[in-house]
């Protein structure tokens, strides 16, 4: 992946467009599009695979660009995040922002990067938790950006040696976080049952896959919840089948069964006064039932 025939604008929507008084005409947008094939993890040239994997570099860029022009300081705020692998980027970074502007008031916004440990129903399937293993492997994670912030050493004391990989791993991770921040995933993410080998219209025997993935998502929402202490943390999570929708239309469409959209859950969190807050919706009927019924989600992967 490069980003060499990329034009210097582009036009995003969703949380770009936000009319929350935080995110308002003065306010500076950074957009950096994916480009390093890593999920922003990596710093390696990895001569043996033939590609450089530079994704933790690109991040360090971009914060120090922002400092080095608006010079943020103590009365500032900064909302540091990303959507599908940049979620999962900005997950295994937001303490090590946090830290650079540490003067300044720094959230989160990790929109669907919380990868649910899960094997795929089809033997032949690489599942994400194997592929996080090998991007772990030949990003230059554990070698290089590793030891400079992407994997803390809070959870390092957790999954240490062979299982230090695990986090960059959402299921892993997203409880070691320490700053304040919104976590939010669909019940069914699409791209995850996408990479698990799943394609629409399901069989019935992926169907009882993609019910047993909703469970496990929940689960591990309850878990969180269940641990986070004194932290300010939003949950979020819609009873559908889509991914990242916060740069799209979804994320004023689509919501959850009692009309949260993630616009909402997004102003919630950011005024929260430093409160922790459940918006998460689960449909315990199955997939087709819950993907089908209501108005809540606009469409089939809105």
């Amino acid at each position: 992946m490069s980003s060499t025939g990329w034009s210097s604008e582009r036009e995003v929507g969703g949380i770009f467009d936000s009319d929350y008084e935080t995110l308002n005409e003065d306010s500076v947008w950074v957009n950096v599009p994916y480009c390093s094939s890593d999920g922003w993890m990596g710093n390696l040239d990895n001569q043996e695979v033939g590609f450089e994997f530079r994704g933790h570099e690109i991040v360090k860029a971009a914060i120090e660009t922002v400092q080095e022009r608006w010079s943020v300081g103590e009365d500032d705020t900064v909302i540091f995040g990303g959507a599908s692998a940049g979620a999962r980027g900005a997950m295994v970074h937001l303490d090590m922002v946090a830290e650079f502007f540490n003067d300044s008031n720094v959230y989160g916004v990790l929109d669907s990067p919380l990868w649910i440990d899960l094997d795929p129903p089809n033997y032949s399937t690489v599942g994400l938790l194997e592929q996080t293993q090998k991007v772990y492997e030949v990003s230059g994670v554990g070698e290089v950006s590793g030891k400079d912030g992407v994997i803390t050493d809070n959870c390092a004391s957790s999954f240490d040696g062979e299982e230090e990989y695990k986090c960059l791993f959402g299921q892993y991770r997203a409880g070691f976080l320490e700053i304040p921040h919104i976590l939010i995933s669909a019940e069914f993410d699409s791209f995850q049952l996408g990479q698990d080998g799943l394609n629409l219209p399901y069989p019935s025997s992926e169907n009882e896959f993609a019910d047993e993935f909703g469970a496990q998502m929940h689960k591990v929402f309850e878990d969180l919840i269940a641990n986070v202490g004194d932290k300010s943390v939003t949950f979020y999570s819609q009873p559908c089948y889509n991914h990242a929708i916060s740069m799209g239309s979804g994320y004023f469409k689509s919501a959850t069964s009692n009309g949260v959209t993630l616009d909402a859950a997004v102003k919630a969190f950011l005024g929260g006064e430093g409160k922790s807050r459940d918006l998460t919706d689960y449909c315990e009927e199955g997939f087709d039932a819950c993907t089908t019924s209501g108005s809540f989600c606009p469409s089939l992967g809105a």
